[in-house]
């Protein structure tokens, strides 16, 4: 692929002007660092030369936000990724309810009875997703102006919102998508009915409130459910504590607790690329139960990076996810909104989940957000790079590129 983007003129008609991007510069950076402390990797070269080949999607970045630049192209990609939800959306539904038997995933089981293509981690996350898209078309209101979106488009969003919001809460198991369900709920409120509008802090109160309220009552709702996943997560927590049995949940906790062990002994640049699997091997030696469970994957890529990079690391790393939110709340219309989405569901997740390492969810990140940040124009110095998009009311700015001053 990346061969391909180099075969294009546009690339190198525009190359120069993407180091006025700040999120290809947090990714180039973040990459060049992990490249880096191969200088210093205590993990066999092979399982360190691995992991890193995971990370290289941080380098499309770049490719993605100068080559689609114009709208055309983002609200096409928008169009692809929504409908191909959409359609795992009903597969996932007609597994559940035994009307279909699809996917290289599906078996007849409560956990897997809705999985399709991706497990329920994967599935959970996007299905939320899709459930916030349609959510926001379905509406047909974006800070503060009328999206141009026909009627059928709205009603149809309406009916997707509704069936994906089942199926996270009442047919998959996934613990993530339904924990990031609030969030996006409050993201959805705040840019509907706060932002481009007067802002009043009692309005601002009632709104995110009701909001929460209405997210936290869903998950409350499926957390009481015996049948839930989400309703395990106490006794998992207890069983591990008491029994050092390896739970989902117990796991994490002890996968976190190695992690914090090997920061406190390199703080500053991390033992290097990969090295996770090496040093949790040795912590697992001779242990039993929980305590002697192997693993290359800590299931928290705040900590994953932290072990390899260090301080250091964590700081390009969270860098990254702020300035693809900050980029994405500077651009009031869908691509905005969207990234802007995906980002805060994504920088929930990853306190559960190395969802940068793992390859849908981190190409999603590196492609969605890519692609919906993509400048229409990159070309000229910053201060040139103002721009007004006439796509209904939609004006855009330049992202990674500040306005000008006069």
């Amino acid at each position: 692929m990346v061969l391909i983007m180099l075969t294009c003129r546009q690339f190198w008609t525009s190359v120069g002007a993407i180091r006025h991007n700040r999120v290809a510069v947090a990714a180039s950076v973040l990459f060049l660092l992990l490249c880096i402390s191969l200088l210093w990797d205590v993990a066999p070269i092979g399982e360190s030369i691995s992991i890193l080949a995971k990370y290289r999607k941080l380098m499309y970045f770049p490719f993605l936000l100068i080559l689609f630049n114009e709208p055309a192209w983002r609200r096409l990609a928008i169009g692809a990724l929504y409908i191909s939800l959409t359609f795992v959306l009903i597969l996932s539904c007609t597994n559940w309810l035994g009307l279909t038997h699809i996917g290289p995933l599906y078996a007849p089981d409560p956990i897997r009875a809705s999985w399709v293509f991706k497990h329920h981690i994967t599935q959970g996350l996007f299905t939320a997703l899709l459930a916030y898209m349609a959510l926001t078309l379905a509406w047909g209101r974006h800070c503060g102006e009328k999206l141009n979106v026909s009627l059928g488009v709205r009603v149809s969003s309406a009916a997707i919102t509704v069936l994906a919001l089942a199926s996270v809460l009442v047919m998959q198991e996934g613990r993530t998508g339904q924990v990031v369900l609030p969030p996006l709920l409050i993201l959805w409120s705040w840019q509907t009915f706060l932002r481009g509008q007067d802002l009043r802090f009692g309005k601002a109160i009632l709104v995110l409130g009701v909001a929460a309220v209405v997210g936290g009552l869903a998950v409350t709702y499926v957390a009481h459910n015996k049948m839930s996943r989400l309703a395990e997560v106490g006794s998992e927590i207890r069983d591990y504590e008491k029994r050092d049995e390896p739970t989902s949940v117990g796991l994490r906790f002890e996968f976190y607790r190695r992690s914090l062990s090997l920061i406190s002994q390199r703080p500053i640049l991390g033992a290097g690329v990969g090295s996770v699997g090496t040093l949790f091997r040795e912590q697992a030696s001779g242990q039993q139960g929980a305590r002697g469970m192997e693993s290359s994957n800590p299931h928290n890529e705040y900590f994953l990076i932290a072990d390899q990079l260090g301080i250091v690391g964590l700081v390009a790393f969270l860098m990254l996810i702020w300035q693809i939110w900050r980029q994405s709340c500077n651009l009031r219309n869908l691509e905005g909104a969207f990234s802007a989405g995906y980002a805060a569901a994504f920088g929930i997740a990853c306190l559960a989940n190395s969802l940068l390492l793992d390859f849908p969810e981190g190409h999603m990140l590196v492609f969605l957000c890519g692609i919906l940040l993509a400048p229409s124009r990159i070309v000229g110095p910053p201060c040139t790079d103002l721009i007004e998009e006439r796509d209904g009311a939609t004006r855009s700015i330049v992202v990674g590129t500040p306005p000008c001053r006069s």
